[in-house]
């Protein structure tokens, strides 16, 4: 095979989500001493969807070296530091392939989100809204996070905002009434499906081990007071760096299809890494299913929760746990996840 047939099929299988046998072509490629940069750059790519960081930091770095000029090992490396939680290294990185490749989308979206974890949002935006037009899905989902980190940063924490225990849950109540409930459902109704499990082979619907209902919970669909209240039970003196990951996750669990999520933890590898807490809150009251227990095995044991409507927990996200099978009613539930810097 030719570099550009090597090339070619890696990028083939990259697309499709066939990641193994796009790094054992990488590999092959290797060994025969055909891969230049641009192989060497996909290759990073593909050992950072299997969720090996480690092995595409090695790589990045040594053709960082190699290949000064190429953009894409420094952005490479920004995006691995992110999910390690070291965010002024992933800034560096970003803003070393910056000056290689100002007008990148790759390295406009990295550099948006990296201001607005610091709070940063105006320029946040303006990297945002200098991303091309081809790019209107990656804008949305950057404002959505723009948006995200801004009601964090101002948060008003209530009088009884939790201090955090790394060791266990922490049991918290969030002030969301009927009519907020009512909006989210509403809200999430326009997007929901079922949800996946995410694997070596991309995010998969896997009924067997997931079996859900799932949708985002943008904070433009009018549900922006849904995540003040959240974020209110943060206590400032022990979250302090702290930051949203990610959107709420709508969950809807129906007992006439037996819903469950197995035995599993949240932050699984590769952009998962990046997740360090895990909030659950619980938008049923605990007589309108059966079943459906939250069950979570800390270091001091195993709990099993079931908790009343508008009541939380949050806890380490690489805790196992799991939601046992519904067998009647409906339990509807947010998640969602927080990381912490360094």
């Amino acid at each position: 095979m030719t570099v550009g047939d090597d090339y070619a099929e890696m990028r083939r299988l990259y697309d499709l989500g066939a990641l193994e046998q796009a790094a054992g072509l990488y590999r092959d490629a290797v060994k025969r001493e055909t891969a230049d940069s641009d192989i060497h750059a996909l290759g990073v790519r593909i050992f950072q969807g299997l969720g090996q960081d480690a092995i595409a930091r090695r790589l990045a770095l040594h053709h960082q070296r190699l290949h000064p000029a190429n953009h894409t090992f420094s952005i490479a490396l920004s995006e691995i530091a992110f999910n390690a939680r070291a965010l002024s290294e992933s800034f560096k990185h970003a803003s070393h392939a910056e000056g290689l490749c100002p007008g990148d989308p790759q390295v406009v979206s990295q550099l948006a989100r990296l201001h607005a974890i610091r709070g940063d949002h105006s320029l946040a935006q303006r990297y945002i809204d200098n991303l091309d037009d081809g790019q209107d899905a990656a804008r949305a989902r950057l404002r959505t996070f723009n948006t995200l980190q801004r009601v964090w940063r101002t948060r008003k924490p209530g009088a009884s905002a939790a201090a955090l225990d790394s060791g266990a849950i922490n049991l918290i109540a969030v002030m969301i009434g009927a009519e907020d409930i009512a909006g989210i459902i509403e809200a999430s109704g326009k997007r929901i499906h079922p949800g996946e499990v995410a694997g070596p082979d991309g995010a998969l619907v896997k009924p067997e081990i997931r079996r859900v209902q799932a949708a985002a919970l943008e904070p433009e669909d009018g549900v922006e007071s849904v995540y003040s209240a959240l974020f209110s039970r943060f206590n400032p003196a022990s979250s302090g760096s702290l930051y949203p990951l990610e959107v709420a996750q709508y969950l809807r669990y129906d007992g006439s299809s037996e819903d469950h999520y197995d035995w599993h933890v949240d932050n699984g590898g590769g952009r998962f890494n990046a997740r360090v807490w895990t909030l659950i809150v619980m938008l049923s009251d605990a007589d309108a299913y059966v079943g459906g227990d939250l069950q979570i095995r800390t270091p001091r044991g195993q709990d099993s929760l079931r908790l009343e409507s508008g009541s939380g927990v949050l806890f380490r996200s690489r805790f196992q746990h799991r939601v046992t099978p519904v067998t009647a009613g409906v339990r509807s539930a947010l998640a969602m996840w927080f990381s912490q810097t360094n």
